[in-house]
């Protein structure tokens, strides 16, 4: 059994999904399957030297796990109204100057994270989202009109952002087509090396990605009546 979607580094080789056949319940067991060895192979002890916003997964880890109803650590309850305070905020967003990617994926955590109901939050992760599924990559930054992109591809914590900031949204609004990008992130996730992706994600933070997206999966698959054997 085989997960077709990532059989190859895809931050070098991305898949573009075009014309992806209906498999139905075959598709789901590879997809369970495929994502059970992810968090065996990526989700164990290891140091996260260059992950920035130490608190950041932290704090999503608890507003997650509350609203997917996900089984809490034993771990204090988290204020999130101080990750709105060490984060950048969305206002200092703007498509008349160049942004940088980083900065706002962050920005967008932090606004959700908050509780704050902004309606810019859904117009730039539009943004974000469509640029990822045009080209199924994040560069460094985008120039003013936020549509062409500029400088490195390859620094694996944009795409942990994007993934966090799908996450919340998705956890949040239930809205699919969130959900769909997500999977395209974490597919690409998926493919790279341990060491790489524990460099700057801590590894309890991978585990917390990948739960949380299986979890969204098989609820949406049972609320649809697809049957599939993985449980």
């Amino acid at each position: 059994m085989s997960y077709a979607y990532a059989s190859r580094s895809l931050l070098e080789q991305p898949q573009n999904y075009m014309y992806t056949p209906f498999e139905g319940a075959v598709l789901l067991d590879e997809y369970f399957e495929q994502r059970s060895r992810v968090l065996q192979r990526l989700a164990t002890d290891g140091d996260a030297g260059g992950c920035a916003d130490p608190g950041l997964f932290e704090q999503a880890d608890v507003w997650l796990r509350r609203r997917l109803d996900l089984r809490a650590p034993e771990t204090e309850e988290a204020n999130n109204s101080s990750v709105a305070e060490m984060l950048p905020s969305l206002t200092e967003m703007s498509l008349d100057r160049v942004v940088r990617t980083e900065t706002l994926l962050r920005a967008l955590v932090s606004v959700q994270l908050s509780g704050s109901r902004q309606a810019n939050v859904k117009t730039w992760l539009d943004r974000v989202v469509q640029r990822f599924e045009v080209t199924k990559k994040l560069y460094e930054s985008y120039a003013p009109g936020f549509r062409k992109g500029h400088g490195a591809w390859t620094p694996v914590r944009p795409y942990c952002l994007l993934a966090l900031t799908l996450c919340l949204y998705y956890a949040d609004t239930r809205q699919v087509k969130y959900l769909s990008t997500w999977l395209k992130v974490s597919d690409l996730l998926s493919t790279l090396r341990p060491e790489v992706v524990r460099e700057v994600v801590p590894p309890a933070a991978i585990e917390l990605l990948f739960t949380a997206e299986v979890a969204c999966v098989r609820a949406l698959a049972e609320n649809k009546g697809v049957a599939y054997a993985a449980r």
